[in-house]
């Protein structure tokens, strides 16, 4: 509870202070191809912390890139400590990554029982949880393309595959499933130089239950933006995501979808990072 707490007092803070920092960057940097060397990524997310450390790599080009990265991500209830590679070859990236799970309190479920969000609230508040820790595959697709100068679309597709207990509670993505899923993110950025790129955004989730695949469709916002907090490298991002009902599969997941903490289907992510050049 200190760790949330502290969390948030600190995004607020940052955010409200950005408007009297100076900074000589765009704030709609970060959507472009990075520049080469070694750098630190130092993140401070809803609830917890994440550290890491990449080496970008240019190949035939500005617009090609080799990325090498390890991350260690630790919110509240679990860890992950990964490793991963990835390839952009102009508007395209290939990336894969290998870790280890570290959830603190998982939440499994029999078959037929109630894993609504109130089922899972009861189950945290009796402490009904247990502590298991597993390996991981993920492959990524990327694809970015600018439209124009203002309109970016920007789409990532992410399979997993997880060691985890069947009918258990994926706190990172708002899903219950078996340990195997597919993600895509589908993003329309409106972009400017002096504020950032916000847009609408589409996730499809496909995954398997009870030996079953299920088909969601969330809807919602991403915001990414330069705060200022630093001359350079920092970055803030809001993402936000809501469950309507609709689904591709039988399964109406409307009273299993989100976090604890909120009664209605939704997920969100907050987050600020700042980047250290190491050099290269």
């Amino acid at each position: 509870m200190l760790r949330a707490v502290i969390t948030v007092f600190g995004l607020v803070f940052l955010v409200c202070i950005a408007s009297s920092a100076r900074a000589d960057q765009r704030r709609e940097w970060i959507t472009a191809v990075q520049k080469p060397g070694t750098y630190a990524n130092l993140d401070l997310i809803f609830p917890g912390y994440q550290a890491g450390i990449e080496q970008r790599t240019a190949i035939y080009g500005a617009a090609n890139q080799l990325l090498l990265r390890a991350s260690s991500l630790l919110p509240t209830r679990f860890h992950e400590g990964q490793l991963d590679v990835d390839l952009r070859i102009l508007a395209l990236t290939l990336g894969a990554g290998v870790g280890v799970h570290d959830d603190f309190r998982l939440i499994a479920f029999a078959p037929g029982q109630d894993s609504s969000r109130d089922a899972r609230r009861r189950r945290e508040r009796a402490e009904q949880w247990t502590h298991e820790r597993w390996a991981y595959l993920e492959g990524r697709i990327t694809l970015t393309l600018p439209l124009n100068q203002h309109l970016i679309f920007h789409n990532v597709n992410t399979f997993r595959r997880e060691g985890r207990p069947a009918r258990s509670f994926d706190w990172r993505n708002g899903m219950m499933h078996d340990g195997r899923f597919l993600r895509s993110d589908l993003q329309l950025f409106l972009r400017h130089r002096d504020w950032g790129a916000l847009g609408p955004m589409m996730q499809i989730f496909v995954s398997t239950l009870n030996g079953q695949q299920r088909t969601q469709m969330n809807y919602g916002f991403a915001l990414i933006t330069r705060p200022g907090i630093t001359a350079r490298n920092d970055v803030f991002y809001m993402q936000v995501l809501y469950h309507l009902g609709s689904t591709l599969s039988p399964h109406d997941n409307r009273n299993s979808y989100g976090g604890l903490a909120f009664l209605g289907p939704l997920t969100f992510i907050l987050a600020y990072r700042v980047m250290l050049d190491l050099g290269g």
